[in-house]
């Protein structure tokens, strides 16, 4: 891949910056494990289901009803696009699991060990991605009626949930953007599978549980870019552990 005609696929400016990087050495890992032969079929299948994901560009034609203006637009194309990234992240459970990573693997929003958590937070740099997506970028201005709205979002998320840990979840969520507060990866993942289930599964338009649409494209792009980025660098993550094996079993 030319990285010089790389055109980054998201669209807040924190992950914009963290994509370039996270590309890069995601890349740069995938070759490594590839030429050693340890690229096993589940993690091919999630290296493809990945590269679709970011690389696929979708467009709606304005001459069609709900697709006449260009929050309209935005708004379908994030919640297409984010769906799509999801099955990602659960294509990289999958191959996460095989390679004991994982704690619960029935829990899609805390399903990794305590051990791989805190490596990926600090020896690859994602407790910065959270510190960055401060609040999921909840702030969408200092005007109270925004602010209001997102909360009102949330309960609405709640109230479409359909399992307890992400109506329990869903709550401290509902808290951190009442209070502008960090986000675990725990209730980020969270967020972001109510938001594309709601889509995915209840059938939502962009307008759905919202007063502004302008709420509605904050959350999906807040959403989005920490999913590819979860998924980048847990996949590098995944990657590298794989490589470790293979050279201690080397002759």
């Amino acid at each position: 891949m030319k990285e010089n005609s790389l055109r980054t696929p998201l669209s807040t400016t924190d992950g914009h910056e963290y994509f370039k990087w996270f590309h890069s050495t995601y890349e740069n890992s995938f070759q490594l494990l590839l030429e050693k032969g340890g690229v096993t079929e589940a993690i091919r299948l999630f290296d493809v289901r990945l590269t679709a994901a970011i690389g696929t560009e979708i467009s709606l034609n304005e001459h069609f009803r709900y697709a006449d203006s260009d929050e309209s637009q935005e708004a379908y194309t994030l919640m297409l696009k984010l769906s799509n990234i999801w099955f990602s992240y659960e294509a990289l459970l999958h191959a996460c699991e095989i390679e004991g990573l994982l704690k619960n693997p029935k829990s899609k929003i805390d399903a990794l060990t305590n051990d791989t958590l805190s490596d990926l937070k600090h020896s690859y740099d994602f407790f910065d991605v959270q510190l960055d997506f401060w609040g999921m970028n909840g702030r969408i201005t200092d005007d109270p009626s925004h602010r209001a709205d997102l909360q009102e979002y949330t309960d609405h998320l709640i109230k479409g949930a359909t399992s307890r840990e992400q109506k329990e979840t869903l709550a401290d969520v509902f808290n951190r953007f009442t209070n502008n507060d960090f986000f675990s990866i725990k209730e980020a993942l969270s967020f972001a599978y109510a938001v594309r289930n709601q889509y995915a599964h209840a059938g939502e338009s962009p307008h759905s549980g919202v007063k502004y649409l302008s709420t509605k494209i904050a959350a999906l792009k807040a959403s989005f870019d920490f999913i590819v980025l979860f998924c980048l660098r847990l996949g590098e993550l995944l990657m590298d552990r794989r490589s470790s094996k293979l050279a201690c079993i080397s002759p």
